[in-house]
C-alpha cells in the first residue's frame, strides 16, 4: 500500500468502494506488468481477491470488476494460505483482527471458487515445507 492511500479515506476502514477500486487498478497494473514473464510467478494478491472483498463488505461488484476477472486470468490452480493464529500479527498497515482475517480468507476462497479456480490450500508448516508443497502440486 502506498503512503498516498494511507493518507486518503480510500481504506478498508474508510471508503471501502474507493479502496476496492484502487486495489483493482493496482492488481490490473501488476498483472499487465508481468504478463510477458515466462517463468513461474506468484502474486500476493489478485484481481479475484476483490470479488471476495466485495462479498466481505457486502457490496455488489461492478461491471469493471467483472470484466477484469474475466479478462485477466491467472493459472487455474491458486495456492491459498489460511489464517494461522500462531504467526498472525498486526502492524500500522494490517489492522484486521484475527476473526476478520478468517472472514476475509473465507470470502476470498469463495471468490476463487465462483470464478472457476481450483484451490490448493497450503498447510501450516515450515516455510521450506510449504514451498515444496506448492512446487509439488
Amino acid at each position: 500500500m502506498t503512503s498516498e492511500w494511507l493518507k486518503s479515506n480510500a481504506t478498508h476502514n474508510g471508503d471501502k468502494l474507493a479502496f476496492r477500486e484502487l486495489m483493482l487498478q493496482r492488481a490490473i497494473n501488476g498483472f499487465l506488468k508481468f504478463s510477458e514473464f515466462k517463468n513461474a510467478l506468484f502474486f500476493d494478491r489478485s484481481i479475484v481477491d476483490l470479488y471476495g472483498y466485495s462479498l466481505l463488505i457486502k457490496n455488489n461488484f461492478n461491471q469493471g470488476l467483472k470484466n477484469a476477472i474475466n479478462s485477466y486470468r491467472y493459472n487455474s490452480i491458486v495456492a491459498l494460505f489460511p489464517p494461522w493464529q500462531e504467526i498472525y500479527c498486526n502492524d500500522h498497515e494490517r489492522k484486521q483482527d484475527f476473526q476478520e482475517a478468517i472472514a476475509t480468507y473465507k470470502a476470498i476462497k469463495a471468490g476463487y471458487r465462483v470464478c472457476g479456480y481450483t484451490i490448493l490450500e497450503v498447510p501450516k508448516d515450515t516455510i521450506v515445507k510449504r514451498a515444496h508443497f506448492i512446487i509439488d502440486n
